[in-house]
């Protein structure tokens, strides 16, 4: 994990009109608006993209490559994810959309459900040597991942230390490619095709570290329509390895769980609902489970907000699909050209950040201070989360006040109660007048004779 994090959630400043609908989505209250504008924490930001699905004006997008990036490597590499082919007419197979990805400038194609496999097998292993009570999370989503980095650090253990199905597939495709063409790995290029902006963040995390696996990444959104028209399969057309069933079931809430076939299990996806799980087991509430499938979108990796289909209509498709596979892949030469070596999943050790995202401070003394005032500032707000103070919660708002970013006046019923008290005052001195001119009748000296 490198020091700085660097995200692919980013504001428009010019569409941003202040509204308040992103503060009370983001799940760790990473937004607040100031001066009429949305300001995204970086440091508690984890890239679910919950943002952009609130904002009724478009002032959140996501940062991806694009195809230019594709002129870049002499040799180009699609890694597909199985929600890709979800996005498709029934009927379409996975032979079509390989071909179509021939034809806007990839020179091979990878499928990620095949990497998912192996992967499954080897948290196969790892729970069957578990031997505690607690349960063991899926690291599959960089979303997850990240908020448990954000809210949940003492949970980091618990993570599946295994590379993302993503990075092996990206490997695995720089292995093949430069056998099979004769170039060197530094110029062959791998774009995975993401679904979502948490994943995009993942690939811009990876780049900074050494052995990277992953190019560039391109949003299904702009590559879909591209590629819709073209599906006629070619004639000579190979896969690079064939996906199977149990990979392709990786894009829907569920299917990690059937590939891992664990005894006891939870499967939940949606942010939201991940996030109360995630307190739950925080708390050590939730013993006698021990794999834990956790997905930020809705429906998993096919409620991807970057997808063009709807979830639901994805789920057809891909049923569909591995129904068709299934009886495919009987006749499809399923030996891969990779050895034991390179199928060889690598460990993956998450680190906390070690940046602070509350109301704390590096002394102690001044973090007691700080908690003391939050507490009285906490007290004296009125406890409704309305979000006009540009904050999403008054939680959220005394810590803010706590920390000196922002004023306890920014509440609008602060401010009224303010506001009453100062009119009350100037109303008792409008009515005081200096001494010279308030002085009774009877006070006033007599005329002289």
């Amino acid at each position: 994990m490198s020091t700085k994090y660097r995200h692919s959630v980013f504001l428009k400043h010019e569409k941003c009109i202040g509204c308040v609908n992103c503060i009370k989505q983001c799940p760790t209250e990473a937004i607040r608006v100031r001066q009429g504008k949305a300001v995204i924490s970086e440091e508690r930001c984890i890239d679910c993209g919950e943002c952009i699905r609130a904002c009724p004006n478009l002032a959140k997008a996501v940062v991806t490559d694009g195809l230019n990036a594709l002129v870049s490597y002499p040799y180009k590499i699609a890694l597909v994810p199985p929600s890709f082919y979800g996005q498709f007419k029934k009927s379409t197979t996975i032979c079509h959309v390989h071909a179509a990805l021939r034809q806007v400038g990839f020179n091979h194609v990878m499928d990620v459900a095949f990497a998912a496999e192996i992967i499954s097998e080897e948290i196969k292993k790892i729970l069957h040597e578990k031997k505690n009570n607690d349960p063991l999370i899926s690291s599959a989503c960089p979303a997850v991942v990240r908020l448990i980095q954000v809210k949940f650090p003492g949970l980091i253990p618990q993570l599946i230390p295994l590379e993302s199905p993503m990075e092996l597939a990206g490997r695995l495709a720089k292995i093949y490619a430069a056998r099979d063409s004769g170039l060197s790995p530094e110029e062959i290029g791998t774009f995975f095709l993401t679904p979502c902006s948490a994943k995009a963040s993942a690939v811009k995390n990876l780049l900074n570290q050494s052995g990277h696996s992953v190019d560039g990444v391109i949003s299904v959104a702009e590559i879909f329509p591209k590629i819709r028209g073209l599906s006629n399969p070619d004639t000579d057309f190979k896969f690079m390895v064939a996906p199977g069933v149990r990979g392709i079931k990786w894009s829907m809430a569920g299917g990690e769980q059937a590939a891992v076939q664990a005894a006891n299990y939870l499967t939940v996806d949606g942010i939201r609902n991940v996030q109360k799980v995630l307190e739950e087991v925080d708390m050590n509430r939730l013993q006698g489970v021990d794999f834990l499938e956790l997905q930020a979108c809705d429906g998993g990796c096919v409620g991807g907000f970057l997808n063009i289909q709807n979830r639901f209509q994805a789920r057809v498709q891909l049923r569909w699909l591995m129904k068709e596979q299934g009886s495919l892949s009987a006749q499809l030469e399923r030996a891969t050209p990779f050895s034991a070596e390179e199928l060889e999943v690598k460990e993956q050790i998450v680190m906390p950040e070690t940046m602070s995202t509350g109301a704390f401070a590096p002394d102690l003394e001044e973090a007691i201070k700080i908690m003391k005032k939050y507490d009285l500032v906490l007290e004296q707000l009125p406890g409704l989360d309305c979000g006009s103070c540009g904050s999403p919660t008054c939680k959220a708002l005394a810590e803010d006040v706590a920390l000196n970013k922002a004023l306890e006046v920014d509440c609008i019923f602060k401010l009224r109660e303010k506001i009453m008290l100062l009119a009350d005052e100037v109303l008792v001195l409008s009515k005081i007048l200096p001494p010279s001119l308030n002085r009774s009748v009877k006070d006033k000296p007599k005329e002289s004779d």
